[in-house]
């Protein structure tokens, strides 16, 4: 009898396992995701009101679960004795067979998170971001106007006259009607692929240094620069890889820009300033309050709300025709009604303002993932200044059991 319950008993603790582990796996996936989504909107709100924001990175989640099984076995035996003729209804015997098993599993969770700050964490959020990989999403697809609204401060070219001409992504600044037609064709220009991601130099000239020691030529060689001797020990430090847009070598122009802006491209000469992170942040968090209050900005372009929320109207030109844009993330400007029809990422309060992460999925392929794309990408650049826990002292982890 026992042999025959041990396999039941190992089905039930099988059958306990698996559910146990499925389901601790997809709570714990969905209070992570949530939990960061939450602090990024959290930081959000508050650069929005001209605060500072805080960041806790949440370290190992380690899980110990114990499985335990009980097995019972309780056979019981009666011997009644009949008075009878026949002898063989003397004596009966009543044999009872009896057993029980049960399985359960007891979680054990214990989560480290990890208060970021200190030198190392700020150089990691004041440091501009990669140009790589900035080029990197461009060229994998990542909507243009997106990518340069969100993590591009200004654009420089030289013009026909050898100065240079920037472009400022800052509602208050006059060259931002200019900026959002350059995003605009920029777009055209990647969805054509007009414009692909090659190496080039840089348009500033390179340092030079002279009586470099040997140590320190090793060590700029290591941290990815080249060396370029001009004689008289002097040296020119410059970026093994530097990444513009040019033409893709076509004969078709690049109409959708005017003249200096497509010469510039066909001699690559034409740089993006990449944002710090925390730069990045402040800027996304604060460009709705812009838009709200546009300054004196307003001849150029034309600031103002419509029943979908803010609105910024690029007039007409030679080069592009008329198109509208919203604030790069659109955090507080939904009615309670709209609201509740959008098909959100994460919504809370602060400051007695409900900031929201969603789109409205009926308005086109383009507006239904404006606010999650740009919410994606600040979630992925935030991920590449995350700290590994490991490398922290032990004092810096707060350990929740």
């Amino acid at each position: 009898m026992i042999k025959r319950l041990c396999p039941a008993l190992l089905l039930v603790l099988t059958s306990c396992a698996g559910p146990a582990l499925r389901h601790a796996y997809k709570d714990y996936s969905e209070v992570y995701a949530e939990s960061l989504n939450r602090q990024l909107l959290l930081n959000l709100a508050r650069l929005s009101n001209d605060e500072p924001p805080y960041f806790i990175q949440l370290g190992q989640i380690n899980s110990q679960f114990t499985f335990n099984t009980s097995l019972g076995f309780s056979p019981s035996q009666a011997r009644v004795k009949h008075p009878s003729a026949n002898a063989s209804d003397i004596v009966q015997d009543t044999l009872t067979l009896g057993g029980t098993v049960s399985a359960g599993a007891v979680e054990a969770p214990t989560f480290q998170f990890v208060p970021l700050n200190g030198d190392a964490f700020a150089q990691a959020i004041n440091n501009p971001i990669s140009d790589k990989l900035f080029y990197t999403l461009y060229d994998q697809g990542f909507h243009a106007d997106l990518l340069v609204r969100t993590m591009v401060a200004s654009v420089r070219y030289l013009d026909t006259n050898g100065e240079y001409v920037l472009l400022v992504n800052h509602p208050y600044n006059p060259s931002y009607l200019s900026f959002l037609r350059f995003c605009e064709g920029l777009r055209d220009a990647q969805l054509n692929r007009d414009l692909l991601v090659k190496p080039v130099e840089s348009l500033d000239p390179p340092p030079t240094y002279r009586d470099v020691k040997l140590a320190d030529a090793l060590a700029a060689l290591s941290a990815g620069y080249g060396m370029t001797n001009f004689g008289s020990n002097a040296h020119a430090l410059t970026p093994r890889k530097a990444y513009t847009l040019k033409p893709n070598g076509k004969s078709r122009e690049l109409e959708m820009f005017d003249a200096e802006v497509s010469g510039a491209f066909r001699k690559g000469q034409l740089e993006f300033q990449l944002r710090t992170f925390i730069a990045t942040m402040y800027a996304v968090a604060r460009e709705e309050v812009y838009f709200k209050f546009p300054g004196g900005n307003t001849n150029e372009v034309r600031f103002s709300a419509d029943a979908k929320g803010l609105v910024a109207a690029v007039g007409p030109s030679p080069e592009v025709s008329s198109f509208q844009v919203r604030p790069i993330l659109t955090l507080t400007g939904f009615t309670q009604a709209e609201r509740s029809s959008l098909s959100k990422v994460i919504e809370l309060d602060y400051h007695r303002k409900t900031y929201t992460i969603g789109d409205d999925d009926k308005e086109g392929p383009l507006k239904s993932t404006h606010n999650r794309s740009v919410f994606s990408l600040l979630a992925y650049l935030f991920a590449q200044i995350a700290i590994d826990p490991q490398k922290l002292p032990v004092q810096q982890l707060i350990q929740v059991r």
